[in-house]
């Protein structure tokens, strides 16, 4: 045991010590860059004795971008931002196609002055961000998933979907949508389907056909349904044609048709045969009431009698659908509900009896029990965050 524990402090440890270094490195590099490559050359030119201004810069400088850096820090802490990769992506693509041209100007361009190349880096960074702000609207289409391993979470609309092994998850064509978690061995399957305008033909198919076809499938958004094996054996056999036959040719594109409308028409009835059960239907809506109203209480043997199901048979069925049985997804609506009741500065034991919780006790047990700190603290530290923030 003393073994394993020090083999454990020694990764904290060392984990500790590499952030320090990479946070170190990073600071020294922007003031170094910024008192070299700009305090001098603009206001320091001619000069002869300018190693204290240049300290002085640079202390500044690591001053500054500390201070920017935590600012940012606690930001990304308090926004609501289901991936930080998905963040650092954003923003490395509007800021490095900038200095993508400055190299190569300077690689292959002999008469670009200093200041035609900061007018246009400014210039490009200025546009950058101003139709990151802007919404676009491209052409309408809806995506399909096939989750294959993992246990995920899908948010589409402004809501939050189950996304577990055999769900197949179709977005909306105008919503926002997002995989809030990747978990390691995470596997999944997904096809773009772009919605063709009118006049332009689906996969070559008939008007009154394509419009059908178009029609089901736009009917499956949001509404996650159980994929069958077809749909697994169809995806797989799309992406081994994709990767194998030969580009430019006839017999690629009529295969890739074929293969493609067949997996749409496979999803289509994988759907139609989930909605024929009427049982998952007002189980679906039961869910929805239960994050909607996590106040009320719901009985499983009332739950059951009221959807037709076995308490046992509703178990499987619940818990399948949310990943959780019904009284522990229950207490996690409470739980997600109590957040935001905390952020209004609401007492907590009012919170504790509008949610249903048999005292202020019992309620703080269980808020620990799923954040790992009591309600008071968590109120605190966003309370805290919040004013932190400029």
């Amino acid at each position: 045991v003393v073994g394993w524990n020090g083999i454990v402090d020694d990764c904290r440890n060392g984990s500790f010590a590499a952030t320090m270094s990479t946070l170190s490195s990073n600071l020294n590099s922007a003031a170094s860059a910024i008192s070299a490559d700009f305090y001098k050359r603009l206001f320091l030119r001619g000069e002869q004795e300018s190693s204290g201004k240049l300290l002085l810069c640079g202390k500044i400088s690591t001053v500054a971008v500390g201070i920017l850096g935590g600012a940012m820090a606690l930001w990304l802490a308090n926004a609501d931002i289901g991936n930080i990769y998905d963040q650092f992506q954003r923003f490395l693509g509007i800021l490095t196609g900038g200095l993508g041209c400055l190299f190569f100007m300077g690689i292959f361009m002999k008469r670009v002055n200093g200041a035609g190349a900061v007018c246009g880096l400014v210039a490009n960074y200025a546009v950058c961000f101003s139709l990151d702000l802007v919404p676009w609207n491209g052409k309408p289409h809806l995506l399909m998933y096939l989750c294959l391993r993992g246990d995920l979470e899908f948010e589409s609309g402004g809501k939050e979907y189950p996304f577990k092994p055999g769900t197949m998850f179709v977005t909306g064509p105008e919503d926002k949508h997002r995989i809030r978690s990747y978990p390691k061995g995470m596997s999944k399957y997904w096809f773009l389907f772009r919605i063709p305008k009118d006049g332009f033909p689906l996969l070559n198919l008939p008007e009154k056909e394509a419009d059908s076809l178009t029609s089901a499938l736009e009917g499956l958004a949001n509404k996650p349904f159980a994929g069958t094996d077809e749909v697994k054996r169809l995806f797989k056999k799309l992406f081994h044609l994709c990767d194998t036959l030969p580009s430019g040719t006839p017999g690629r594109s009529l295969r890739l048709r074929s293969a493609v409308l067949s997996l749409l028409l496979a999803i289509v009835d994988a759907a139609s045969v989930a909605s024929h059960d009427r049982a998952e239907i007002r189980l679906g809506k039961l869910v929805e009431e239960m994050r909607e109203h996590p106040e009320s209480g719901y009985p499983l043997d009332r739950i059951a009698e009221s959807l037709g199901l076995s308490p046992s048979n509703l178990l499987v069925r619940f818990k399948r659908l949310t990943g959780l049985p019904p009284h522990a997804f229950l207490l996690k609506q409470r739980i997600l509900r109590a957040k935001r009741m905390l952020m209004s500065q609401m007492p907590v034991s009012a919170i504790a009896h509008q949610l249903g919780f048999s005292s202020s006790q019992h309620f703080s047990n269980q808020f620990k029990s799923a954040t790992g700190m009591s309600p008071t603290a968590y109120a605190e530290r966003k309370s805290e965050i919040s004013n932190a923030i400029p």
